[in-house]
C-alpha cells in the first residue's frame, strides 16, 4: 500500500519512495523488479500465483512467464538470496513464490524521519540495466534494418543502402536477440537444449561481444526493449 514501510532482517522497503536500503546503503533495481518485490512482500507469508504475479505486475500487457522468473532471479542477487536455501522468497514449483521472512510494517507517520528523507532509487549499473530489458517479444534483426533503412533514408521506393546479414554466433546457439533502439547494439542469448543460457552484448560497429550475465540454468523465453 503507498505511504507504507515494509522493514524485515536489515532491508527497509519504502513503497511511497520506490526504494530499498539496507542500512545506509540503496539497492538499485528497475521497476518492474521493484513491483515484484513490494507484492512479494505485501503478501509476506501467502503464495502468490505466477498469474496473480504477471496481472499485477503487466496489468496491461501479455508476456511470458520468463519476464517473471528474470524479476525473481535479479531479486535474489540483490538480496543476497539463494534459490537453494531460501532466507526471503521460496519457490512453490510450477505455482509460484512466498516470501518467507518475518516482515514489519509501518505507515509513515510512524517513523517520518526516516521514510521522507529516503530518496528513491535511480542509479543503476549498466550490468544491471541491460540484461533487465526482458520482455516476450522477439524481434527479426534483418526487418529491422530493412524498417529502419526506409524510415531514415532517402524516400524511394527501395532501400539504397545493400543489405548486409552478419551472424551473431557460428555454432547455431542463438535463440533470442534483440536490436537496441539507437541501432548500435545487440542483445543476445547463448546456449539451448540442455546448456545453460548466458546473455550477451554485441557493439554492431566493431563487431566485439561482451558476456553481461554468465550462463545458469535458467531459460530465457524471449528479449525485448
Amino acid at each position: 500500500m503507498p505511504g507504507e514501510v515494509y522493514e524485515f532482517e536489515d532491508f527497509r522497503l519504502d513503497v511511497s519512495e520506490k526504494s530499498l536500503r539496507r542500512g545506509e546503503q540503496s539497492i538499485p533495481m528497475t521497476p518492474k523488479v521493484f513491483e515484484t518485490l513490494r507484492i512479494l512482500v505485501e503478501n509476506a507469508g501467502r503464495l502468490v500465483e505466477r498469474d496473480e504475479l504477471m496481472r499485477s505486475i503487466w496489468p496491461d500487457r501479455f508476456v511470458e512467464e520468463g519476464n517473471l522468473t528474470f524479476n525473481v532471479k535479479m531479486l535474489r542477487k540483490s538480496l543476497g538470496d539463494s534459490s537453494a536455501q531460501p532466507k526471503f522468497i521460496e519457490t512453490v514449483p510450477r505455482l509460484g513464490y512466498r516470501f518467507i521472512a518475518p516482515v514489519r510494517r509501518k505507515a509513515v507517520d510512524e517513523a517520518p524521519g526516516v521514510v521522507q528523507s529516503e530518496p528513491p532509487a535511480r542509479s543503476f549499473s549498466l550490468k544491471v540495466l541491460v540484461p533487465l530489458a526482458a520482455a516476450a517479444v522477439i524481434l527479426i534483426l534483418t526487418g529491422i534494418w530493412i524498417l529502419r533503412g526506409y524510415l531514415n533514408g532517402p524516400k524511394h521506393d527501395t532501400v539504397s543502402t545493400p543489405l548486409i546479414a552478419e551472424k551473431m554466433t557460428t555454432n547455431g546457439k542463438t535463440l533470442h536477440a534483440i536490436i537496441s533502439p539507437d541501432g548500435k547494439n545487440v542483445v543476445y542469448t547463448q546456449g539451448n537444449g540442455s546448456d545453460k543460457q548466458s546473455i550477451w552484448l554485441r557493439v554492431l560497429a566493431t563487431g566485439n561481444s561482451v558476456e553481461i550475465v554468465p550462463a545458469t540454468d535458467d531459460f530465457y523465453y524471449g528479449l525485448a526493449m
